[in-house]
């Protein structure tokens, strides 16, 4: 890890869960033995509306904030989502983002057009692009509503974390008795992008 807080960009439509991984990835950097801090904005948070949150984490981390064109790692719970929100990141940066489509509001309302390609958009712009069926993946675990904690599970090898505080976070923050099927979940989302990681 380098001297400098490491900078993730989450984002997604409202209704996804992002909430909740933006907490399950800080309090595993917490019980990692990092410091860490988020932001979520709420301002849109209704079903189908954009939400993004930040999270940084390092040895020192004096505010959740970074500017655009900063990021080290963009985590997207959709993918027009992760690509309205690219400029946030460093040149080179990674995204690890869902491929399954919500379309947001504008486009349903017919006030802006789908983009074409969203990875090739993405990959144009410098990014390396990682992408895997977050609803196929929560499915097989046993609830759509899980997507969140597969893309948790996902972006954890891109992240300074012990995947057992990860496992440990997520055990204290999902509903009682649903434990199981989300460290499905998170095991998952880990195993469809662990190989992509650099050592």
């Amino acid at each position: 890890m380098s001297d400098g807080p490491l900078n993730v960009f989450l984002s997604g439509v409202g209704g996804q869960g992002l909430v909740l991984v933006n907490r399950l990835l800080a309090r595993a950097a917490i019980l990692s033995g990092l410091d860490a801090k988020s932001t979520d904005t709420h301002g849109l948070a209704m079903r189908g509306g954009a939400v993004f949150g930040t999270l940084r984490i390092g040895q020192s981390v004096p505010t959740s904030l970074f500017p655009p064109g900063q990021g080290d790692l963009l985590l997207g719970l959709e993918p027009l989502e992760a690509l309205r929100n690219a400029h946030m990141m460093r040149p080179g940066a990674t995204v690890v983002t869902s491929s399954d489509e919500l379309w947001p509001a504008p486009i349903l309302l017919e006030k802006a057009q789908m983009p074409g390609d969203w990875k090739q958009q993405l990959s144009d712009r410098g990014l390396r692009v990682v992408d895997l069926s977050g609803s196929k993946l929560a499915l097989a675990a046993g609830n759509y509503r899980m997507l969140n904690v597969v893309l948790a599970g996902a972006a954890s090898p891109f992240l300074p974390l012990a995947y057992d505080k990860l496992q440990q976070a997520t055990k204290a923050q999902v509903p009682k008795g649903t434990e199981e099927q989300n460290l499905r979940a998170l095991q998952l989302g880990r195993d469809a992008t662990e190989g992509h990681a650099e050592p």
